[in-house]
């Protein structure tokens, strides 16, 4: 009762501010509050259980393929405590899972797997059964359901970050424990170039796709304030400006104007006590005087969330850990994993439907923006804001669907 009657007032004190309805032909602006609220209640969003994925996996990838089904690779699976070969495709048009016969030589974990110009999917690095780092690369084809062995990379890696540039190249930075410099694969040539990243980072960094092609590089464990710019052919870096507050395990996301929104995430690499918790503060990069500024706080601090875009414009911001060491927690290790969700915009964050099940930090969940609009979620649950005490686990494979589309 007292969600309905929050709503409501929030709805009453929209509609006081606003004159005509939402344009059912054309994007909705991400910062006109009143046209996307009122969409929400339009279209009655939220979330829908999904049955049938095959494996309680975290530490996968999700990957969105040409033809709208998504791609879900390796992993964890935390019910049997066995590392992954194997892969499975979601088809939004039946809502199901089902395995697909190819799997990976090797159990495979903590990789990456990026979409290609033409495709294909390249996974690359990742940990295998005994979480010793990888140099491994595999190419998925969606058209002939088959995993093929690439080039290795120069380094092995897990924890690491890609992205896929405009030339159609793969950078991909991070995930050495020692740190390791960035390298470049090139599926014409089926090889790896590596190139100097300056300022080294191991994990927890973001690499995010500017509009004008290069790519930005954000925090990181033990270099959190720091980022970096990729010229956009992966040839080259530089270092860019200092961010206002430290973020790792953060999210970064390039807005609809071309600037960067680089929200939440762990502001300590160690946090020791009640009230050093994830961080709730953003910050917005311009690309085009090099600069950082303080945005407004998220709802809640988020460490290990997960960002998509919708086909709206609306930019979600998904589970991951709000608190440490919770007040109420049952030991003082204890971390709460999250179901909330919420919406961000230049203008103001605001709460969306709740998942069904929380899911205990990036990695143990990935999220996945569908052609159709709606949005997948897939990994491990537990029941909604549990306390989280590794050894104690109770986890279930699951999979929820945002569903928008009418």
């Amino acid at each position: 009762m007292k969600c309905t009657l929050h709503l409501f007032y929030i709805f009453l004190v929209f509609t006081a501010c606003y004159n005509g309805t939402p344009d059912e032909e054309s994007p909705l602006d991400p910062d006109n509050i009143t046209g996307l609220f009122l969409n929400y209640i339009r279209n009655a969003e939220g979330w829908v259980v999904l049955n049938g994925m095959k494996h309680a996996r975290y530490y996968h990838q999700s990957t969105l393929l040409q033809d709208g089904r998504v791609l879900v690779s390796g992993g964890y699976d935390a019910q049997t405590s066995d590392a992954l070969s194997s892969l499975e495709i979601y088809n939004p048009s039946s809502q199901s899972f089902s395995l697909i016969s190819a799997s990976f030589p090797s159990p495979i974990q903590n990789h990456t797997a990026t979409l290609l110009q033409d495709g294909r999917v390249l996974i690359v690095g990742g940990s295998n059964a005994s979480s010793v780092s990888q140099k491994w690369t595999y190419i998925y084809s969606p058209v002939t359901g088959s995993i093929t062995v690439a080039a290795d990379m120069n380094i092995a890696r897990r924890y690491h970050k890609a992205i896929r540039l405009n030339n159609g190249k793969v950078l991909v930075s991070g995930g050495n424990s020692s740190g390791a410099e960035a390298e470049v694969y090139d599926p014409v040539s089926n090889g790896w170039t590596t190139i100097t990243n300056g300022t080294i980072v191991s994990s927890g960094h973001n690499l995010t796709l500017l509009s004008d092609g290069r790519v930005l590089q954000t925090g990181g464990v033990s270099v959190a304030n720091s980022t970096r710019i990729f010229s956009a052919d992966g040839s080259s870096s530089i270092a860019a400006a200092t961010m206002n507050i430290s973020h790792q395990y953060h999210v970064a996301h390039t807005m609809s104007d071309g600037t960067v929104l680089v929200a939440g995430g762990a502001n300590t690499a160690s946090p020791q006590s009640i009230g050093d918790d994830p961080e709730k503060g953003t910050e917005i990069y311009s690309p085009n005087d090099n600069t950082f500024t303080i945005g407004h706080n998220l709802a809640l601090g988020r460490e290990k969330s997960c960002l998509v875009q919708l086909k709206d414009g609306r930019i979600m911001i998904i589970g991951g850990i709000n608190y440490y060491k919770h007040p109420t927690a049952f030991s003082t290790g204890t971390k709460v994993s999250s179901s909330t969700v919420e919406f961000y915009s230049q203008v103001i964050s605001y709460a969306a439907p709740s998942m069904n099940w929380a899911y205990y930090a990036n990695g143990y969940f990935q999220c996945t923006a569908l052609n159709t609009g709606d949005v997948l979620v897939t990994g491990v649950g537990v029941y909604p804001e549990s306390r989280i005490d590794y050894g104690t686990l109770n986890l279930f494979a699951r999979a929820e669907l945002y569903r928008v589309s009418k």
